[in-house]
């Protein structure tokens, strides 16, 4: 519970004011082949279920695989990520407001 101190009550202030609430990363190690896209889902799927067990619903997940040394569009803090979903790259404009955030905020918290 440590890593999450003060998360929950955070995530539950800012959909409280309208905002959605979306997880933007950067998982290089797919690009360095530590691991696969399999085990980033189910990274995810953690992360969802404890953030549910807190009563909080992530609108999105959006991740670039990339290394540093690829210099691609998508690793933050540039403009561009791929969504968890298709793995396809999209922008992170399009992706939040067509992906069910229309009209929202969206803020960055480092």
């Amino acid at each position: 519970k440590a890593e999450m101190a003060g998360v929950p009550e955070a995530l539950r202030r800012l959909h409280e004011l309208g905002l959605g609430l979306a997880v933007l990363t950067n998982q290089s190690a797919i690009g360095r082949g530590y691991f696969d896209l399999a085990r980033l889902a189910e990274i995810h799927a953690r992360l969802e279920a404890k953030l549910a067990g807190e009563g909080i619903e992530l609108d999105g997940i959006f991740f670039c695989p990339h290394t540093p040394d690829d210099a691609c569009a998508c690793r933050k803090p540039r403009t561009e990520v791929n969504d968890d979903e298709t793995a396809k790259p999209a922008s992170i404009r399009r992706s939040l407001h067509g992906g069910g955030l229309p009209g929202r905020s969206a803020w960055r918290v480092w």
